[in-house]
């Protein structure tokens, strides 16, 4: 099974195929041909044994702490394996940049900081971070305060 290792623990991205079965709906690990493609429809076993499920579609896994995270990337073999790629660079810029202090959200806690932050403030979310990004472009400086708009 291919999967891409970042450096600590809970740090694995991992494509896997969610099929339906005779027993219902299950995922499983995506079955490699000899050149490492993909090989559509077949997933692996917990024997080691590869079966055929053609009806499914591809998920992304991942951890966001010790939560396990999917995300649903169609039946392309193709476009699987690119967001799985993709999704694992987005997690080691996060660690990156964690592990260099910078406080980073994943997209779930994200938005619920963001209104968290524009309500301390008293602005609206939207407004929060234009502020934000203006300021770290330079088109503002407010000594690391947004200005004081009220919410209408």
């Amino acid at each position: 099974m291919h999967m891409i290792i970042l450096p600590m623990a809970n740090r694995k991205v991992a494509l896997v195929r969610l099929c339906k079965t005779p027993s219902g709906w299950r995922r499983y690990p995506v079955k490699y041909d000899e050149d490492g493609k993909l090989k559509p429809g077949f997933v692996l076993l917990k024997t080691g044994e590869e079966v055929e499920f053609p009806i499914g579609r591809y998920h992304v896994r991942w951890y966001e702490g010790r939560k396990t995270t999917y995300k649903d990337v169609g039946d392309d073999p193709k476009r699987a394996l690119a967001e799985m790629r993709r999704q694992s660079e987005s997690l080691k810029a996060h660690y990156d940049a964690e592990a260099d202090g910078v406080m980073v959200y994943f997209p779930r806690s994200l938005q619920k900081r963001v209104k968290e932050i524009a309500h301390e403030e008293g602005v609206t979310p939207a407004a929060w971070i234009s502020i934000v990004v203006a300021a770290k472009i330079g088109a503002i400086d407010h000594g690391g305060k947004p200005p004081k708009n009220r919410k209408s």
